[in-house]
């Protein structure tokens, strides 16, 4: 095992809810590093922790709350640390284009200097036994990139899909240019994601490589055998998954449904009212956020015939991963990563600009398929080939460990 120590910033991971998956990639990188660290930026749900591994160590969060604009501004304004970076990108016009991209440059900056301000990152900062430094976002956190003494290390960061596309951060994201050029390794969870970065700035093509999130082995999921077509979504309850084109397309159902939805969010009143305006032979349950390990427990205890994902923008989603490796069908949008997973094959790939009759349709498609047995065989087939955990995560501890 090397003797050096990894130290990993996440949004909130170990405490709350929030990064369920960093924990099965955690496995793998405690056993490739001697010691672990990690550096939260917030409490997230809960100030209650998760177990970690052995060698893995966790700080108090920088902030309690990123929420708590009060906090934000005190930690962010009241310290030493410079300003130079952002001004020079204030004075170059990038920040100062819409209202939402001054909003974004005064978030980056205080983000920056209260996490740079903390104790937490001062101390890793002085320690030289720290060799790598591992961001699990490419926003928030690993906005101080460009403005450490790297000293030495390696910085690698992982990028997903909400911090991977400028559009969907106002059509900005602070010294984003400045940061790519300062890491080392750059670590997209999708081709679509690596493709899209690399087109705007073309010198980051040279230490960028795609290394999907996995899951595990969690068993086998089955279908309904009482003539109900059952369909789960899980996400946030956000805009950009568009919970509310699901609804408007269960109104035309002309089969018995059955939809579940797992998670919460700023969309929940509208969607849980509109859902009960649903006909008669289709109901829908709303179980709110759960814990990873319920999740799992409800789609191996519970029959599961469709897992649907219409988002607008996505990285290449781990629900999807969890779903194709029960053996679940997934009718997904052709967005970000998602058809590097879904195809034909293992459900249905459909337009983002798709109609809600068109989304009835299709989802009776599969419900009707002449060999739905099948699309489950392909659907564990797929995970098995492109998702597995075990695969993915070691290859990516290697790869971290050579940079």
């Amino acid at each position: 095992m090397p003797n050096s120590k990894l130290v990993i910033f996440t949004d909130s991971y170990p405490y709350g809810s929030a990064e369920p998956f960093l924990a099965n990639e955690l496995e793998y990188l405690a056993a490739a590093f001697e010691k672990i660290l990690i550096i939260p930026l917030n409490y997230g749900t809960s100030k209650e922790a998760r177990a970690l591994p052995a060698n893995v160590t966790c700080t108090k969060p920088i902030l309690n709350s990123t929420k708590d604009k009060v906090e934000l501004a005190k930690r962010g304004l009241l310290n030493c640390v410079p300003l130079g970076w952002y001004l020079g990108e204030l004075l170059k016009g990038k920040a100062t284009a819409s209202a939402k991209t001054m909003w974004s440059w005064g978030i980056g900056l205080l983000l920056s200097r209260a996490i740079l301000s903390s104790k937490q990152v001062k101390n890793v900062l002085k320690d030289d036994d720290c060799t790598t430094f591992y961001f699990y976002w490419g926003i928030r956190s690993s906005f101080i990139i460009p403005l450490i003494n790297k000293k030495g290390r390696k910085i690698a960061v992982r990028f997903h899909g909400s911090d991977t596309y400028e559009e969907t951060n106002g059509g900005y994201i602070p010294l984003r240019e400045q940061q790519l050029a300062a890491i080392d390794r750059c670590y997209f969870c999708s081709e679509y994601g690596k493709r899209y970065v690399e087109n705007k700035y073309p010198f980051v093509q040279a230490k960028a490589e795609v290394s999907r999130l996995g899951v595990h082995e969690r068993g086998v999921g089955q279908p309904s055998t009482d003539g109900v077509f059952r369909i789960i979504t899980l996400s946030n309850m956000v805009p950009l998954k568009r919970l509310e084109l699901l609804v408007e397309a269960l109104m035309h159902s002309t089969i018995r449904i059955e939809w579940t939805h797992i998670g919460d969010g700023e969309t929940w009143e509208t969607v849980t009212s509109s859902a009960q305006q649903l006909p008669s032979n289709v109901k829908a349950a709303f179980l709110g956020r759960l814990p990873n390990q319920k999740v799992i427990e409800y789609l191996t205890k519970n029959s599961v015939d469709l897992f649907l994902n219409v988002s607008s923008s996505e990285g290449v989603p781990v629900s999807i991963m969890e779903a194709l490796s029960m053996g679940i069908p997934v009718l997904a949008t052709a967005v970000g990563g998602s058809p590097e997973i879904v195809d034909d094959k293992v459900g249905r790939l459909v337009s983002p600009s798709i109609t809600p009759e068109e989304l009835m349709r299709e989802i009776e498609a599969i419900a009707q398929h002449p060999s739905y047995d099948t699309l489950r065989a392909n659907a564990r087939n797929r995970w098995t080939e492109r998702c597995n955990a075990k695969t993915l995560y070691q290859q990516f501890c290697q790869s971290i460990l050579n940079i």
